[in-house]
């Protein structure tokens, strides 16, 4: 590594990624410049994770590697932000894999404007993943935080791993260590907020590979916590921060109806826990029916009809058991 600090810090998280963190780790680094840096978290693996990465990462000098006890994704990447030096930070799981297109593109887009925040594309679709870099359109950059933001929110697709953040924007916020899924729901919105300057590159340069073992395939009891942790984060910073509500509103309905869509997965019909019923009630004081689209004003009166929604969803459980129901 250069005695210079890098622009760019790609944190890694991986566990029980087998050879496929080969791959991930040789989407960085056969095109990664000498300004950029590879942080590799292995968080305790116990398959043959360990000796693959010790092979790749040795003698080179812009790889670090360090190797914990399992802890969970978040507490990776937590680590891998207090072990980067790059003024930005980007992020990839240990299963996928970056553009060949992705520095080319990246690193001008960094070196120039000065961003908080520089989103791009992701696709789970490896025929297209391999298209976009043979057919390589014209890259257009989108600038205007205001259409930014509202895209984003209203989308809430907030993957880490789709972005680049810059360093002093996060300052001391973390990924929370007490949940298991949703981490990213209650880390990049906030990122958002804090920003002044960001931008969005529309082209594919991140290949998000579905895996049947993840624990994003699968259903829990844990998740609806999860969920209902980030939606109380929504809610607790719309009450310091008024301003925010236009923007955290459309955030918190999709919360909300992921959190709904859970609860039928695992309870059988839409259920709520008596904490979980106060959170809603919370929810109602601070989300705003002004300047939402039609889909999330369909979720506000779910959400100021909740009782209504369990009612029926309980009634058509006991008249039709087994019964799903379109969202």
């Amino acid at each position: 590594m250069m005695n210079e600090k890098p622009i760019l810090s790609i944190i890694m998280a991986t566990h029980n990624n087998g050879i496929l963190v080969s791959d991930a780790i040789m989407s960085v680094i056969n095109n990664m410049p000498d300004a950029c840096e590879l942080i590799v978290i292995n968080d305790g693996s116990t398959d043959d994770s360990d000796p693959i990465i010790r092979e790749i990462t040795q003698n080179n000098d812009r790889i670090h590697y360090h190797y914990q006890a399992q802890s969970g994704v978040s507490a990776a990447r937590n680590r891998g932000i207090a072990m980067s030096q790059g003024e930005y930070l980007a992020f990839i799981d240990g299963d996928d894999l970056y553009s060949a297109d992705f520095f080319n593109i990246i690193m001008p887009v960094l070196e120039g404007q000065r961003y908080d925040i520089i989103a791009y594309e992701s696709t789970r679709s490896l025929d297209d993943f391999i298209a976009a870099q043979k057919n390589r359109p014209q890259n257009i950059i989108e600038t205007d935080r205001a259409e930014i933001l509202r895209k984003t929110f209203r989308a809430s697709h907030w993957q880490v791993w789709s972005r680049i953040f810059r360093k002093e924007v996060i300052g001391d916020d973390r990924f929370p260590e007490t949940i298991s899924y949703y981490e990213d729901v209650s880390f990049t919105p906030f990122q958002y907020v804090k920003s002044s300057n960001i931008c969005k590159i529309n082209s594919v340069l991140y290949y998000y590979r579905d895996n049947k073992f993840s624990v994003t395939g699968m259903h829990q009891e844990n998740d609806i916590h999860d969920m209902a942790y980030a939606l109380e984060k929504f809610i607790n910073n719309v009450r310091e921060h008024e301003d925010t509500a236009p923007l955290m509103t459309m955030a918190m309905l999709n919360c909300y109806v992921e959190m709904r869509k859970k609860t039928r997965k695992m309870r059988g019909y839409y259920n709520f826990s008596a904490e979980e019923i106060a959170l809603i009630n919370n929810l109602k004081e601070v989300s705003l029916y002004k300047n939402i689209d039609k889909k999330h004003k369909k979720f506000y009166l779910r959400i100021k009809l909740y009782q209504l929604d369990l009612l029926f969803s309980r009634l058509k459980h006991r008249l039709l058991p087994g019964s799903g129901e379109k969202m």
